[in-house]
């Protein structure tokens, strides 16, 4: 009985440190919403996060496009989400959900 109360327990353990991991990672490493994805991982567990790792990961190519900020004077901000009020500098993107708070309420500027 107690092996199975440890095994349940190292379980458990390693489902919360891979989802607390998974959010982290994918706030930083995908273009997607980093809450959606510690959602499928605490979901899936193992599952989940080896779902993450292998569809996920996407290096964040339009949030490195996005989030930086262009010199003063040089850019307009395109897009803001209207929830939290994250601003976005991409004109030529289509941005469909906040990479800060995974709210779909972007809203595109001029």
């Amino acid at each position: 009985m107690s092996g199975a109360v440890f095994v349940g327990f190292v379980w458990l353990f390693v489902g919360i440190v891979g989802t607390l991991w998974v959010f982290i990672d994918a706030s930083e490493n995908s273009s997607q919403s980093a809450v959606l994805w510690g959602l499928v991982a605490f979901l899936g567990g193992i599952l989940g996060i080896l779902l993450y790792v292998l569809l996920g990961r996407d290096g964040g190519s339009e949030r490195s496009r996005t989030r930086t900020e262009p010199a003063r004077g040089t850019a307009k901000i395109s897009h803001r989400c209207q929830s939290c009020g994250e601003k976005y500098y991409a004109p030529d993107s289509e941005i469909s959900s906040c990479r800060n708070c995974g709210g779909i309420k972007v809203e595109r500027l001029g």
